[in-house]
């Protein structure tokens, strides 16, 4: 077995999914990435939305290089990496012109390139855009494992299903964790993770490891409104269970190296 030193050191990518718009994806993504920096972890959180990223405004910040102009040959990857903290850069990104536009796999490749041979990040978060599309596949494809994020609503429920269905013709099915937000309490979490689990049980004769839930509470909403991170205010039950799904990953990382 090679010893570890001489090994490599390879970002552990996560593709941070949802079957609809509004269940909090990207207020989760901003929020997760910059916890895993303030526990020392050098993070790239990227906007993957193509048509409507979001995650500058979240952090309050407006990059004058873009995932656009990368994609487009524009501009250098490495001139795009906006820093938020000293351990955390956003690739951030400008709405799209038309639905219809789309990008290529070449520009991601040679981003995942670039990323993976030239820096130094031990994770890279993907916020994706809601539901299915092909470029959503080509980053669930370049990644490590595949975080879902689903809610209570009903609608929810069935199109986490149905893009579970989708995803499982690319990724193994331990590759694809749930996380349940906006919940009451642990009861709550509970009773959504269940209801999911009989109906992926039953269609597709498995069930999907959940890595925790996020509580409900109106310092999210205040946080979006002020275009600041949810760890600017004082609520110490989110800031708990996202240190809670930190930790899970930092130790899912950890593995991963063990394993090269």
């Amino acid at each position: 077995m090679i010893e570890n030193q001489y090994l490599p050191k390879l970002p552990y990518i996560i593709s941070i999914v949802s079957g609809k718009g509004g269940v909090g994806k990207s207020v989760i993504t901003a929020n997760f990435a910059n916890q895993l920096s303030k526990k020392g972890m050098k993070v790239l959180v990227w906007d993957g939305d193509f048509h409507f990223p979001n995650l500058h405004l979240i952090y309050g910040v407006e990059p004058n290089i873009r995932a656009k102009d990368v994609y487009q040959n524009q501009q250098l990857i490495q001139n795009s990496l906006f820093p938020i903290n000293e351990n955390l850069d956003l690739l951030a990104d400008y709405p799209a012109q038309s639905i219809d536009d789309e990008v290529a796999i070449d520009p991601l490749i040679d981003i995942f390139k670039y990323l993976l041979i030239e820096s130094d990040y031990d994770f890279i978060i993907i916020d994706t855009s809601a539901g299915v599309s092909e470029m959503m596949l080509n980053f669930v494809n370049f990644s490590n494992t595949t975080m879902m994020i689903i809610n209570d609503e009903p609608s929810t429920l069935l199109d986490c299903y149905a893009l579970s269905k989708i995803l499982l013709n690319f990724v193994k099915s331990d590759k694809i964790k749930i996380l349940v937000n906006n919940v009451i309490d642990s009861d709550d979490f509970k009773d959504i993770y269940r209801k999911l689990s009989l109906v992926t049980k039953k269609f597709l004769k498995l069930e999907f490891e959940a890595v925790g839930f996020i509580p409900y509470s109106r310092i999210v909403r205040k946080s979006i409104l002020n275009q600041q991170l949810i760890c600017n205010f004082d609520d110490d039950d989110i800031s708990f269970y996202l240190d809670s799904l930190v930790n899970y990953y930092i130790n899912e990382y950890n593995l991963s190296k063990i394993e090269i």
